[in-house]
């Protein structure tokens, strides 16, 4: 076990057997407390593999995936072993109230705002929200995707509710080349300042392909390497890139006290 097993709200377990009707609202303070957020996450269910056995709820965002790529991951391969019992797609309103804008914004010299202001006008804006079950033994886990920019999708959820993740993941975050307006490893830039505006997350995953020496100190200042057993890549429970996946490093921080 990597971390502590958080209790999750029965709400959410409730829901994935019986259903939500369509005129209520989604728990969102359900869905965030505890959960794990990862950002610029691509289709990547690394997280999920890893930590579903102490979290029960799962939020990633990315603003480089389409709705149709969302569906065709989630309908074709989804996770394995899963069976999705509960689905819904989710309005902006569902997420953030009507007017509602980010009271945190970057500087000029948070990154490159050319890219953000590119990315954000081709992003196919959507979010839903599944429950999944495993047959086998009953565990389940809940799964929050919108498509958005990470700082605006933090600061929507986590910033305006005063909700800390249990777990904040910084994993190939595309900060070179890979379509990321702003570094998400840099301690002094503005995703970092958003997160902690709050608080110290008492977990961070982190990880790439940039090599064990890239990692071998937490990106990200107070956090401490979590004790061994570390996360490793085994032929993957959830998802694809099995080959790729033997090639990239996970490592597990915990926040000093």
């Amino acid at each position: 076990m990597f971390i502590p097993i958080c209790s999750p709200d029965n709400r959410l377990k409730d829901i994935g057997t019986n259903g939500l009707d369509s005129f209520s609202s989604i728990p969102l303070t359900s869905i965030l407390e505890p959960s794990v957020f990862y950002p610029a996450s691509g289709l990547d269910a690394d997280p999920v593999r890893i930590l579903s056995r102490s979290i029960r709820s799962f939020v990633c965002c990315s603003y480089g995936i389409t709705r149709s790529e969302f569906w065709d991951e989630i309908s074709r391969i989804g996770f394995r072993g899963y069976k999705m019992t509960f689905n819904r797609d989710l309005r902006r309103e569902d997420v953030v109230p009507n007017g509602w804008v980010p009271n945190q914004l970057p500087t000029l010299s948070d990154g490159n705002m050319s890219i953000l202001v590119n990315e954000q006008a081709r992003c196919d804006l959507f979010a839903n929200w599944s429950i999944w079950k495993r047959d086998s033994d009953g565990h389940w886990f809940s799964f929050l995707y919108i498509s958005g920019e990470a700082c605006a999708v933090f600061q929507g959820l986590y910033s305006r509710l005063r909700i800390i993740p249990t777990v904040i993941c910084v994993i190939q975050p595309g900060e070179a080349f890979g379509g990321n307006w702003t570094n998400f490893f840099e301690p002094t830039g503005f995703f970092c300042r958003t997160v902690c505006a709050l608080g110290q997350p008492p977990y961070m995953l982190t990880g790439g392909f940039h090599g064990k020496a890239f990692f071998s100190k937490s990106c990200w200042p107070n956090y401490s390497l979590v004790a061994k057993p570390q996360p490793t890549f085994v032929p993957t429970l959830f998802g694809r890139n099995e080959e790729i996946g033997r090639n990239k490093v996970l490592r597990l921080w915990k926040a000093n006290k």
